[in-house]
């Protein structure tokens, strides 16, 4: 059996070293961002067709580099030091969606940022709306450089809504992705294959591609196919290469419907049927070929590979034995989701060492006992969830003698979010032994 390279996931390169399984619930998505269907009139019977509002977002996408030391801290990574200057990674896929009243996902604009590099990568994504709408944007490094755009793969978000209305032209949108460099092996391999059936083609590529029965991943990806119009389907021949013994599986397709070079959450999507219109899903990859595994594209509620662009982390801060009125007057306090450990005072108010930040001033303070945060950060990230009070009010924190707080799983704050909201991060402000 020939042996091939695999990566593993940023994410699980970081915490484990294999893949794990993740979970999301796909949600419905808007066709190509903007796509809707005109309801009859009451005069006539004819189609009305919606009114779209037109805004743009634009900003920049920055990818930077880290690595983790013996202890399991990550720590920042030059371009200079890691690759000599050269950046090693593929496209990076920008997208602008709303969240619909039944929890959907609906996308409403999305860019590629095309052969970019070790600086800040400019993007604009042209939007379209049914009505004004508050949009979240985020980015995805296709660290895999198989152009899907991966549940685990890298991703950085804006961590504010945009409030968007026709004519809206939101500039300054800057996002940085986090990315480790490659890891991974190879193994022995068994090859999946079997015919991709496209309805409705017109042009683009198709991809088939394994995915766990959550949706995460891809774990393994064939090439690209052009496939070969017949009548109303279009056909073409796949085939993948997976480890020997892998497991259970989604086999799912992807064409590139919107041609942007991409197969993202707005494409159609497709699954392994066991016979038309019958989903034949999940399969088990052994130490046997499996031929004849065909995928049907449209197939399904939503996008074959579940993409989760952010989660909220939710908590109190207080004072520990005490309440706010303890701190002097005048004492801001701040929470924040930071990108790693901190071990030396920073200006925290704009700082790029967050993900996102909240803060509180005195006025909120005062007569309390805690108060209420959330925060905004990537999915399947680690952050570390900090809070400091400013007692000084000169906007640096984590100064010495000055009440701090860690939350996550120990003392550096490490919270490893996942695909689901974390609630309960309850935070203690006190003065450090020692500081």
């Amino acid at each position: 059996m020939p042996r091939a390279a695999f990566r593993l996931a940023p994410l699980l390169v970081l915490l484990l070293g294999c893949p794990e399984p993740i979970d999301e619930d796909t949600a419905g998505l808007a066709d190509g961002g903007a796509a809707g269907d005109g309801g009859a009139g009451d005069g006539g019977g004819e189609d009305t067709a919606p009114t779209w509002l037109s805004a743009t977002i634009s900003g920049s996408v920055t990818v930077e580099l880290y690595t983790t030391d013996d202890d399991g801290e990550r720590t920042t990574l030059s371009w200079d030091e890691a690759t000599g200057g050269s950046y090693p990674f593929g496209s990076i896929y920008v997208a602008a969606y709303y969240e619909a009243e039944d929890g959907t996902v609906q996308y409403v604009g999305d860019t590629v940022i095309e052969d970019p590099g070790t600086d800040a990568n400019p993007y604009t994504i042209p939007v379209q709306l049914d009505e004004p709408r508050e949009v979240h944007v985020y980015a995805v490094l296709d660290w895999y450089q198989d152009r899907v755009v991966g549940s685990t793969e890298p991703r950085g978000i804006w961590p504010d809504g945009i409030e968007l209305d026709d004519g809206t032209a939101a500039e300054d949108i800057d996002i940085a992705i986090l990315a480790p460099m490659y890891g991974g092996g190879s193994c022995d391999t068994v090859t999946v294959s079997g015919d991709v059936k496209v309805a409705g083609y017109d042009q683009g590529t198709v991809v088939a591609m394994l995915v766990d029965t959550d949706g995460n991943g891809p774990y393994y990806t064939g090439s690209a196919v052009s496939p070969t119009p017949d009548g109303d389907e279009a056909t073409g021949a796949y085939s993948l290469e997976a480890c020997v013994g892998a497991g259970t599986f989604n086999l799912v397709g992807c064409w590139d419907r919107n041609l942007n070079g991409m197969y993202d959450p707005t494409d159609a999507w497709g699954v392994f049927v066991s016979e038309p219109d019958t989903d034949g899903n999940p399969v088990s990859v052994g130490s046997l070929d499996l031929a004849g595994y065909d995928v049907q594209i449209p197939f399904g509620s939503g996008p074959g590979v579940a993409v989760v662009p952010f989660v909220a982390i939710s908590g109190t801060v207080q004072v520990e034995d005490g309440t706010f009125d303890d701190l002097p007057a005048g004492t801001s306090v701040w929470v924040a989701a930071l990108k790693y450990r901190p071990n030396a005072e920073f200006a925290i108010d704009g700082s790029s060492l967050a993900y996102d930040v909240q803060s509180f001033d005195w006025a909120e303070l005062t007569g309390q006992s805690s108060v209420d945060w959330r925060l905004d950060v990537p999915a399947n990230t680690r952050v570390y969830l900090w809070a400091y009070a400013d007692t000084d009010g000169d906007g640096t924190v984590n100064e010495s003698g000055e009440p701090v707080a860690s939350g996550g799983s120990d003392d550096s704050g490490r919270l490893d979010a996942g695909t689901t909201a974390s609630t309960g991060n309850d935070l203690e402000l006190a003065v450090a032994e020692g500081r």
